[in-house]
């Protein structure tokens, strides 16, 4: 389903990498088959339901499969160290990095020193059983980043396209749905500090990440099992100078079925370690002593009840001064 969810796309300039970890399950054989039927522009099967969603406009969630479209795919099955590792190497293939060989392992490409990569080259990471909404999701996401160039061609006068002028990254919503397929949640616009990173992230799924920022920042940390992604929005986004920008667009349907679901006390050792080895602890200090404050501040300006205890906590510092004038000072 997450390969036929890619092939479904109406946007047509699509590189779709495909890294197997040397599966034994039947999982070659069904990216040999997808691979193929690219080629041949014919529909991949999805097993119990063969196109089941195609009759849903594209616009509206749940679509697996529409009109096949004849994108580029590369495909590497190889045993690897984690899903870290994995990642890595689909992102150094998009480098220009990593080479597929022709029996579909991969090897480092030594003759690159840099990057060869366009201003409008993104990555996006989908997991196996994670899928794309809807059939012109790619489409509108890449609209939505065509606009920034067009109002920076507005505001400078200039017409042609600077690596400033486009998001580092650009993001939508995640769907979160269960094994049962009903919507258990929903992740949206995510804030630009430090203290949302402390204590959350940026789903990795819904974002497109300008490939630059791989060569700025690295690659993922493969000594975390769960955790890498949200290191890496932390260092770049919470310490660095990266600023996400959001679109109000549904991108894709999680499973959350995954290890970082469902072993939640690794996450939580592995992201205090990775919180001790990145903050320095001066700030750390303050997150701990202060955080679950500043949350309750937050809620508190939501529903706006902030006035009311600036009130309160005026009246405090009143009393408080009164009191150390009478029997201290």
């Amino acid at each position: 389903k997450t390969l036929a969810s890619v092939a479904s796309q109406t946007y047509a300039d699509i590189e779709h990498i495909i890294v197997d970890g040397g599966s034994t399950d039947g999982s070659v054989e069904i990216i040999c088959e997808y691979a193929d039927n690219q080629v041949k522009g014919e529909r991949l099967k999805v097993k119990g339901e063969e196109n089941g969603k195609a009759d849903i406009p594209a616009s509206t969630l749940y679509t697996l499969h529409h009109t096949p479209s004849a994108h580029v795919v590369r495909w590497i099955s190889e045993p690897d160290k984690g899903i870290y590792n994995a990642m890595n190497k689909g992102i150094e293939i998009a480098l220009g990095k990593r080479v597929g060989n022709d029996d579909h392992t991969s090897s480092p490409h030594r003759l690159i020193a840099s990057s060869p990569y366009r201003l409008t080259d993104y990555i996006q990471i989908l997991n196996s059983g994670d899928i794309l909404a809807a059939d012109d999701v790619t489409e509108r996401m890449m609209a939505a980043l065509a606009s920034y160039s067009e109002q920076s061609e507005r505001s400078t006068g200039e017409a042609e396209l600077q690596q400033s002028d486009l998001p580092t990254i650009l993001y939508g919503n995640m769907i979160k749905v269960n094994a049962a397929g009903k919507v258990v949640g929903k992740s949206g616009y995510t804030e630009y500090s430090l203290r949302q990173f402390y204590s959350s992230t940026l789903n990795h799924d819904c974002a497109y990440i300008r490939k630059d920022l791989f060569e700025q920042y690295g690659l993922y940390d493969e000594n975390l099992k769960i955790v890498s992604d949200w290191k890496w929005y932390l260092q770049a986004i919470g310490m660095g100078k990266v600023k996400p920008e959001y679109v109000d667009i549904d991108v894709t349907i999680f499973d959350d079925g995954g290890i970082s679901e469902t072993n939640l006390a690794l996450r939580y050792a592995e992201r205090r370690k990775v919180l001790e080895e990145v903050l320095p602890p001066a700030v750390l200090w303050d997150y701990d002593t202060h955080a679950f404050e500043m949350e309750q501040m937050k809620r508190l300006r939501r529903w706006h009840l902030y006035g009311l205890v600036y009130f309160m906590e005026r009246v405090c510092f009143k009393f408080e001064k009164w009191f150390c004038r009478r029997y201290i000072c």
